[in-house]
Formats: C-alpha cells, structure tokens, sequence
C-alpha cells in the first residue's frame, strides 16, 4: 500500500508543497517585527518557517508589487542600504524586505550597485536566517543581462566552501544552480574560472555524503547542470591549450582541478542516488537526469532500470520522475534490442516498445497525477509497435496464448506461449511484480496472484487507454483523449479502433471532455476520412442537443469531415440538422457550412434524395419554393454541393432553383461552390432561358480563359515571368510613354489575381507584388490625367490611396524581406510629395510658414524611412537628394525649388521587389454576423445593442492589434478591442475570435445599417499627418491632431452590412 506523497517532513523546501508554503506564510504574517529580537538574544528562526520566508521573497514579489508604489525614489533607496548596515535583526529584515518589493522598480545601473551592496553584506553577516536572504536577492539580481556573473559567481563559491550553516549552504547551492541555469561564466577567457568549476564539481559530489536530504538533493541539481559545462571546458581543452595557471591568476590559493568529472562519471554518480532513502533525494536525482538530457546529454542506457525500478516508488513524485526518465531514454534508444524480464523466456524486445507498456501500466496508479502524466506521455510513442499499440483498446490481459491450469502446490512447470510475447501481449506486459517481503502461501486450487504468469496490476498495455478513458478524473480522461488523438495522425490501423471509443466519449458527463473528444476526433477527420456506422451517427447526433452553444458547432464541424455509410444514415443526419435549426436558431450558418462539406462528401448518395428534398415529381410542372425558407436554403446549399462532386445533378434541379441561386449566393457566399460549368450543355428540363443562363454563369463563373497550371514548376514560372515583367515595368515608370506602360500594368494585375488563385504557396507573393503594381497604376493614372502641376484634387486622391497601400504592404504581409518592405516603405515618400502638390492650392500664400511645415513635415518622413533603411544597410541617394532640395525650399521657398521638387515626382521610380521568401498574408473573415438585408434586428432603442461577432484569422503576428470596427449610419465609427481570452489558436498564427460587443444606438429610430469589419492597428510614421492623410477626402470631418498617438488601422475583410430596427419597447 503506498503513502501520499503529502507526508512530508516541516523541513521540505517551497517548492515541494505550494499548500504547505501557504501555510507558513501565514505564520510568519503572525510573527510581529518585534518578536524579532528580544534584549541581546535574536529570537532563533526554525528552519523550515526561514525557507518560507526565503520562498515567499523568491516566487511571491510580483503579486506584493500590486500592493507596493512602483516608484523608487533615491531617498528611500539610500535609506534602506544604509539599514543593511544595522546591528539590528529586525531592521536588516525590514530593508530587505523593501528591496525584495522595489527590485523591479530598480535602474539598471541601481540594481548594479545593490548587487555590491549585497554582496559585501554576505561576507560580513553572521546572521544565518539574513545570508539566505541576500542570497536569494543575490540570485534574482544575476539575471541582469548587461552584469558579468564571474564575481558574483566566485563569492558564491567561497561562501559555499566556508559556510558550516545547512540552511545558508542549500541556499547557496540553489542560488548557483539557478545561476550557472540562465548565464554563462566566461571560463574561456580565465583559467581560474574554469579549474574553480571543476573544483566545484569535486566539491558538490563530497557533500553527497552530507546526512541532510536538501545538501543531497541540491548538489544532485547542481551536478547535472555542470555536466554540460564541463563537458564544454574538455573539449575546448582539447581544441585549444589553455593559459598557465601562473598567467592566469597570481593567487597563490588558486584551486586546482584534481579529478575532471566527464558527462558518464556524473550520470553514475547522480544514478546511486535514485535509491536514496529519502524520496525528496530520489527525486531530485530523476529530475537531475532528465534535465542532462533536456540539456543536450546523452544518458546511459543502464539508467532505464533505475527510471523501472522508481515507477514502483511509494511516493508519487518518485514515479513521476521515473516516468520522465523512461520517457528520456525511449527518445535516445528506441531501437534498442533488450531482453526481456522473464525467467525461461530468451526473447529480445525494443527499448520503445517495453518503455511503452511500462508507462501504460502506470495508467492504473494510485495517484490521479501520475496516470494523468502516463496517459500524456503516452502521445510521444508515435513509432510503437502496431500490435502493442492496439492492446490498449483491449481489455483481455492474455490472448492467443496458454496460462498456467489451476495449480498444484508451488509453482513449477509454469506455461508461457513464446508467440504471446511476439505480440508483446506477456512478454512485454509482464515485466516482474513488486517484492513482498514475505512468501504467503498459495491455497490448492487458487491462482497464485503474485506470480508472473497472472498480474493485474502489472497488465502493460492492455487496456491502457480504456482505463483511461474510464477514469474517475476528468483530467485522466483528456489526457487520454489527448493522446489518442495524436497517435491516430500517425497510425490509421490505431485509427480504426480509435474512433468508437471517442464517439462515445460524447456521453461523458462533464462538458470540458466531451468537447475534447469532439475535437479529437475532427483532427483526426481531416487526415483520414471518417466513416461513422448508424449507431456510431446516433451518438453523434445526441451531441446536437447540448445546451452550450461551441458543443454544437464542434459537432458540425466534426460532420463536416465524416463520411456516412448508408443513404437512411444521411437522411437522419440531415433531419437531425433540420430540427437543430428549428430548435437553435442561432445555428443556422454553422448549419449551412456543415452541409455545404457533408453535401460535397455524399453527392452518390444525393443524387437519388433530390425529388424527396425539393418535393417535386418529373410527371407534373413543380411549384416554386420560398426562397426565404431556411429549410429549402439548407436542402439547395446541400445539393448545389453534390454537383461540385457530379455535374450531371444539374439536371435534376427546377429551373425555379437557378433564379435563386443569385439571392441565395448573395446572402450566404460561403456556402456556394464556384461551379465553371456552361449550364447551356446541361439539359434542365429543357432549354435554359438565356436570362436564367446568364445568371447562372455569374453565379457559377465561366471557364478561364488562362490555360491551367497543374505542376508546381508550372506555377512557379509563370509566377517568376510575372515578376520579371514588374521589373520592367518599374523602369519604365520615368518614361513619357505613360499609357502603354500602363496598360501593361494592367495585364500583369489580371496575371497576378489569376496566379493567385492557383496555389497557396504563391498566393502570398501574388498579392504583395498585385498591392505593389497597384501603387505604379495609381500614380501612372495621375501622371497621364495630370498635365498641370498643382491639380489639387486627383493629387490628394492618389497620395491618399497610395500611403494607404504602401502600409498594407508593410503590415499585413508575414515573411517579408529587407527589400520587399523598402519598396512598399519607399512609397510614402511620393505619396507625401503629392500631397504637398495638391495642398498647396489651399495654403495661404500670405503665410509661408504653412508651406515650411509643410516641406518639414516630409524631412521628418525621410528620416523615419531612413532609419529604416539603415537596418538593412541600405542607401538610397534619391532619398538624400531630395532631403537637400527639401532643405532648400524650406530656407527660402522659389518656383525655382519647388519645381525642382517636382521633377522628383514626375522621374519617380519604385524601388525593385525581392519575393524570394514565401508571404502570407494576414486576413480575417466574419462568421457572425450574417449580412440582414432582408430581416433587420430589433431591439430597444433604451438598451445598448449587443452583437456577437465570430471571425476567422489567418497569420496574424499579434492578436492585440486586431479590433472589431463598426461604423455606425451616420458614418462614426467605434473600435473595440477584444481580450487575448476571446481568441483562440487554431494552427500556428491563425485564431478563432468569439467575442460581444455593445453598441449605443439610441440616437437612431429608424432602420439604420451597421458595417462590421475586422481591422489591424499600426503605428504610423507621422500619426497625426498620415491619419488626416488616408481619411481623404472625409478628412475635413475630422480635423487633425498632430500630437495624438497612432490609431491608424488597415481592414482585414470587407464590412458586414448589418441592419437593425431600433424601437421605443
């Protein structure tokens, strides 16, 4: 019978027992300051009340902070060092104290000189309880990147060697472990500092000896971290000859490395400790070893006994580092033959197979973190052995093999099938029980229960994830899911028997798990297709009917990959969806997208079910549905798909259908599939008329007249033959043949869009470079319609959509290079020279100060641009030249100049583009609302309307610059934020966003639109001119305010027109 691990003793550290910390913080709050010291004797600080107070200092600052000014005036700085210097205990307390609260708050150059103060207060103090103090700000204050540890960390080492205190050597070590965790000290510039290393070493393995579990346990943490760094000084050793001793120290008590411990040396000597009689030893001593290998360590292979032997600890924080340790060494020797743990049985079995049935035997722990711990790193075993794997859906101990008959007295003649350990169901399974102390006999007639041929307990792999799944714990239990889900993306044998165990993980009774298991199973759907059975279907189904709203629409998504067996299973799907919109109106979209997949996966079974789904008979003229009816938009959206997959249930449609296809597109787009099909070659009942025709050929879209690119090297090539036409284009731009080099222009955009369409892989690209040739058609367009200088109105114009784009460029594209995002940066520059030209006409030629602020407005621009230029080593002499003439004009302001200003305008030529790198494009689409035209939303006018908003995201860098803007019917619009909780990761850089927002609208009392978009924020170069500048031309409305901070945004996808109809109730 194993003991809780809770029984431990007052002397444990922090960190072994949060609970316990709590605890002892609360009575120290009780100690009053003044209890502190009593006449001439200090009161003395039991231990373990000491290392709650270092605790408390060391993991809990940042919540005192809440409670604490964050500003550090020099005064009480001053004050508190010089209290450092008291006689009194309780003083030196009460500065440290302040310290620990105010570090945060520190200088750099401050934390620098309280880290000397420190640490010239370690060497004088007597006191022990105040060393461990200033050695756990000591510690905390060796983070400073910009402070060298070599000083700190030979004082650290001196303290250690002196110190007779147990409490101030623990805190030592572990000041050092931290320490040499998160910096380097430099050995390779000092002999001295390399030998003090090995020395410590030497020194920490001496101190195993100490009859104090916390010096054991913090010189085997200390150990594993100077496995790696002496690994690092004995091969620099044999690449390099270090200095002398004498040139590197002329210290006469410079140590000397005596015994050079190597990586093996310290795994033996760390592995003696696993069976120390303390379990806080052994489990510092698996922990240690586990981090060698995090590290970068090779173990032995001769530790996986040990990780073996401790999974059969009392206590459970002894198991969980034998599971770790397992786990580390599978990861080093999967293929690694060993023999098998059986008495008469000479078989050989992988290292990775045996170390999965070990871990899977550990599902039937004790302690609920242990077998949540062996159902997680369960995942990890991707490479197992099928046959093995698949025992864990099984709950029979032994198959396809003998077991020994009823006995007789003892246990001779035992039967083992060697073909069961073949199939790692014995062999693997029965590793060996725990030892008894003492033999029991076994009555006649009776299993023997402690022998290797019958053990329930030790039953390996068998069942494993059925216990887990079972489990009484919910984290067990999604731990389980959590694995199984990941073993089935490598295994589709696995997968098979995977899925009816997470179907019925539906039913589980607490929401969190069968959410998992809905989601499970919907990964596991998009890399192999599910096929669910009728019962399978059922239980599915039932999930439909859960009150919690992201239940129901993980469920739709799992339909969305299913595929269902027989066309009756289909049938009660779709009705079963019916009744779900019926029950749950707010489904409806989530509804329409789940049908538009499972219509395209079932289009042999559609085929047969649309006279029954439109209502309809061949022998009579049909009668025209509601087009309105969302029960006939779910079954059209469900067969329009089915004719994505077979083009000839065209034929079967009304003609009614196809002069709803346009409404219905319109309303749901996301839905419709872009069909090219000529609906003239399909009969519909007839000949189609030609308005229908023509309707449906918008609707479904005709052929391109592009020829198809079908291979990668295809696309790539047409996509490098559209750049070298941009080059191209981009020389010409000075030229005066202005419209032919915008018409090619305009066949490098259609090239672009259509590029675009072909491949993912490129389509990042074709819309950096489509935004690119954008900004040239603009400003071509303003060179041919401009034949005079100062034409106010397409000047601002231009500059307005150009500066526009050139941020888009920059701040909604990922992977950009250097170049790239010059060229889109180098943009605002001529768009801020075309607003200068165009807003001159409205400058007072009475006040030249205003074309001066003007001109300096532009050198500000420049030097921000060139800033940016500078990170890539970038020089652009255009740039300088026209900062010169700036400077000109701005001095004395002439004709002269100002048209010199202008030749820079008209010979404006962009600068080339380098897409090598593979773009994404960060975009965003909105799920909810749906567009309302037809059916405005009511509410009264008294309340804030609130609108729930869902929005897909796609490679977005940082979530908080993305709003949700609404621009409201008398064209205000408002940003809201959402919290960092409201998103969701879906795959790396793209999220799911569920949020809320409440809009004020009692101002209005008719039927008002709403347009709901998705924006990014970014800071622009000159906030307040460039947001006066891309409001053009409402820019009058809203006056600028130069000393505003940025809030400039970009819209990610086209605004939702959302109608509402307020009312006085």
């Amino acid at each position: 019978m194993k003991r809780s691990f809770s029984e431990k003793d007052t002397e444990e550290t922090v960190e072994d027992d949060e609970k316990h910390l709590s605890m002892k913080r609360c009575v120290i709050a009780d100690i009053s300051v003044a209890n502190w010291k009593s006449g001439m004797n200090k009161l003395f600080l039991h231990e373990s009340m000491l290392l709650a107070l270092c605790g408390w200092l060391q993991y809990h600052t940042h919540s005192l902070l809440i409670h604490t000014n964050m500003f550090v005036t020099a005064n009480q700085l001053i004050r508190n060092v010089q209290d450092l210097q008291s006689d009194q205990v309780k003083v030196k307390i009460h500065a440290l104290l302040w310290i620990s609260r105010n570090l945060q708050a520190m200088e750099i150059k401050e934390k620098t000189d309280m880290i000397k103060t420190l640490i010239d207060r370690l060497i004088n103090e007597t006191d022990h309880d105040i060393k461990c103090m200033v050695i756990i700000l000591i510690t905390r204050l060796s983070n400073i990147p910009t402070l060298k540890v070599d000083l700190i960390f030979e004082e650290l080492y001196k303290q250690l060697r002196h110190s007779k205190s147990t409490k101030v050597r623990h805190q030592l070590y572990r000041g050092i472990t931290k320490m040499l965790s998160v910096r380097e000290v430099d050995w390779r510039r000092s002999a001295y500092l390399a030998n003090l290393l090995i020395d410590l070493s030497n020194f920490a393995v001496t101190e195993l000896a100490d009859t104090h579990h916390l010096i054991r346990a913090t010189s085997i943490q200390l150990l594993s971290v100077l496995s790696s760094i002496l690994h690092q000084i004995s091969q620099y050793k044999r690449t390099h000859e270090m200095a002398s001793p004498s040139r590197s120290s002329t210290n006469d008590t410079q140590p000397t490395a005596t015994q050079f411990l190597d990586r093996i040396e310290i795994q033996r000597i760390i592995s003696n400790y696993v069976v120390d009689s303390d379990q806080r030893v052994r489990k510092s001593a698996l922990e240690a070893l586990v981090n060698m290998k995090l590290c970068g360590c090779p173990l032995d292979i001769s530790l996986y006994k040990h990780g073996v032997r401790a999974l059969k600890d009392d206590f459970e924080d002894v198991r969980m580092g034998g599971l770790n340790l397992i786990w580390a060494l599978g990861c080093l020797y999967p293929e690694y033959r060993m023999r098998l743990a059986h008495e008469g049985i000479d078989e050989e079995v992988r290292l990775l197979d045996d170390a999965f049935v070990k871990i899977c035997d550990m599902v039937n722990d004790v302690d609920v973190s242990v077998r949540t711990k062996a159902c997680t790193i369960m995942a990890s075993y991707q490479h197992v052995d099928p046959n093995v794997l698949s025992q864990t859906f099984s709950k029979q101990i032994m198959s396809h093999n003998t077991r020994k008959a009823r006995g007789k007295k003892g246990a001779a003649n035992k039967v083992v099938n060697v073909s069961s350990v073949k199939h790692g169901i014995i062999g693997i399974m029965c590793t060996g029980g725990r030892q008894s102390g003492k033999m029991i006999p076994v009555a006649e007639g009776d299993f023997d229960v402690e022998s290797e041929e019958f053990r329930i307990l030790d039953s390996g792999a068998c069942g494993a994830f059925v216990h887990g799944l079972e489990d009484e714990y919910k984290e067990v239990r999604n731990a389980s899911i959590d694995s199984i889900c990941e073993l089935c993306m490598y295994n589709d044998q696995f997968t098979t028997k995977a899925v009816d165990f997470l179907v019925d993980m539906f039913n589980d009774e607490i929401d969190h798990v069968r959410l998992n298991a809905i989601h499970s199973l919907r990964k596991i759907g998009k890399r192999t297709k599910l096929v669910l059975d009728a019962d399978q279907l059922e239980i599915v189904i039932g999930a439909l009917e859960d009150a919690d709203k992201t239940a129901r629409e993980s469920t739709h998504d799992l339909l969305r990959v299913v595929r269902l067996s027989t066309q009756q299973s289909l049938s009660m799907l779709l009705d079963s969806l019916i009744a779900n919109m019926e029950r749950y109106s707010e489904d409806q979209l989530s509804i329409y997208r789940c049908l538009h997949d499972v219509g395209r996966s079932h289009a042999d079974f559609i085929k047969q079910m649309v006279p029954d789904l439109l209502k309809y008979d061949k022998k009579y003229l049909p009668r025209e549905a509601n087009a309105d009816d969302k029960n006939y938009i779910a079954y059209i959206i469900f067969i329009v798909n089915a004719c994505y997959m077979d083009l000839s249930i065209v034929s079967l449609l009304p003609k009614y259908c196809f002069s709803h296809f346009l409404y219905l597109r319109s309303r749901f787009p996301d839905c419709f599939p872009n069909l090219k099909v000529n609906i003239e070659d399909v009969e519909i009942f007839g000949k189609a008329p030609p308005d229908i025709i023509k309707q449906s050929q918008d609707i479904w879209g005709e052929e391109s007249e592009v020829k198809d690119l079908t291979t990668a090297e295809d696309v790539n090539q047409y996509m490098d033959g559209t750049l070298d036409m941009i080059a191209s284009m981009t020389k010409q731009l000075g030229d005066s043949n202005a419209t032919g080099v915008q018409q090619t222009a305009n066949i490098i955009s259609r090239n672009l869009k259509y590029a675009a369409g072909l491949s993912p892989l490129v389509a990042g690209k074709a819309n950096f470079a489509d935004i690119y040739v954008s900004c040239c058609e603009r400003f071509l367009k303003y060179k041919v319609e401009n034949n005079v200088a100062l034409e106010s109105t397409s000047s601002l114009q231009c500059a307005s959509d150009i500066l526009h784009m050139s941020y888009r460029m920059e701040h909604t594209f990922l992977g950009l290079s250097g170049p790239s995002r010059n060229a889109g940066i180098y943009f605002r520059v001529l768009a801020n020279m075309l607003w200068f030209f165009g807003i001159m006409k409205q400058l007072s030629t009475d006040n030249p100060s205003n074309i001066t602020n003007m001109l300096m407005s532009i050198i500000e621009r420049i030097d921000v641009i060139q800033r940016r230029f500078d990170q890539d080593n970038f020089k652009l002499t255009e740039l300088t030249n026209l900062r010169t003439n700036l400077f000109k004009a701005r001095s004395h302001p002439s004709s002269t100049k100002l048209a010199a200003l202008y030749a820079y305008v008209r010979s404006f030529t962009p600068l080339g583009l380098d897409l090598k790198n593979p773009l994404k494009r960060t975009t965003a689409k909105i799920l909810v609302p749906a567009p309302n035209i037809d059916k405005p939303i009511s509410f009264s006018a008294n309340l804030p309307l609130k609108i729930h908003i869902e929005a897909n995201f796609e490679f977005v860098d940082y979530i908080n610059t993305i709003a949700v803007m609404v621009m409201l019917p008398d064209k205000s619009s408002h940003l809201f934020w959402p919290s960092h909780h409201c998103f969701k990761p879906t795959i790396p850089y793209c999220y799911f966003l569920a949020t809320d927002i409440e809009i004020d609208v009692s101002l209005w009392t008719d039927i008002g639109m709403l347009q709901v978009s998705i924006v990014k924020s970014f800071e622009a170069d000159l906030p307040g001119i460039d947001d006066y500048i891309l409001k053009y031309p409402n820019y009058d409305t809203s006056p600028p305010d130069m000393d505003k901070s940025s809030n400039s945004t970009l819209q990610l996808c086209d605004a939702v027109e959302y109608y509402i109809s307020p009312s006085k109730e």
